[in-house]
């Protein structure tokens, strides 16, 4: 099992990387994939912890998304929504690469990340890359994209791993289609005031409605920085009709 407590971490390190939602969506591959999960092996269910911010209290409340987790005959791992043929993660059986002598160019990596996610996932045009980065103790390169609303980032991430000989490692997609048809009154950022030194933001959804969550940098009272979460109400949950 050392394998999935390997992926175990990269789930959490990406999970840590933005708060989470209460539930998650990811890539339907039922009509895609129909007969994958059949030639696959089931090892064990596992519970990623996700913490969700409150508009209205500095109380931060965590759940438990559980995956399912299968391999292949090679050790590969796939990870599918419980009971379902939605796939939201792969791993191969060392995700991390080998060093190279000659690896590829970060550029390189981003081309065949592109590729890659414009066959996987179906609105992969509507994704922006945020981050791109090279690993040198593991020998990856972390590439990662998001779902923009009007330009501000969301929550629904893309997180890629490209080994440095060019194959996929690893790759997490645990919130797609999160605001699909969703309404998000973006206008009202302009109108939050500053509260410090912006360090990031970006947009959630909660059980309260669309969120703005924003890091700062802001001095307490004995005259220090320290970094603050703010998180903002932008409007309830609504979905456009018509589309």
């Amino acid at each position: 099992m050392k394998r999935v407590r390997i992926l175990k971490s990269i789930l959490l390190i990406i999970t840590a990387l933005v708060l989470s939602v209460v539930s998650v969506s990811c890539v339907d591959n039922s009509n895609k994939h129909t007969s994958l999960k059949d030639s696959l092996v089931f090892v064990e269910s596992i519970n990623i912890p996700h913490q969700e911010v409150s508009v209205y209290s500095e109380d931060i409340i965590t759940t438990n998304q559980s995956l399912d987790c299968y391999k292949d005959n090679q050790e590969n791992l796939y990870y599918f929504i419980p009971n379902t043929d939605t796939q939201c993660g792969y791993s191969k059986r060392y995700y991390y690469g080998f060093h190279e002598e000659n690896p590829i160019s970060i550029e390189k990596a981003i081309s065949i990340a592109n590729s890659y996610l414009n066959e996987k996932v179906e609105n992969f045009n509507d994704y922006t890359l945020v981050l791109s980065e090279h690993s040198a103790t593991d020998a990856v390169y972390h590439i990662q994209y998001s779902y923009k609303i009007n330009g501000f980032v969301t929550q629904d991430l893309i997180n890629i791993f490209i080994q440095e000989n060019g194959e996929i490692g690893a790759y997490l997609i645990p919130h797609m289609n999160m605001f699909k048809d969703v309404v998000a009154d973006t206008g009202k950022i302009s109108t939050i005031p500053s509260e410090g030194d912006l360090l990031n933001e970006y947009i959630t959804i909660n059980r309260e409605g669309v969120i703005l969550v924003r890091y700062l940098n802001i001095r307490n009272e004995s005259d220090q920085l320290e970094s603050v979460q703010k998180s903002y109400l932008l409007n309830p949950i609504e979905r456009e009709t018509g589309n």
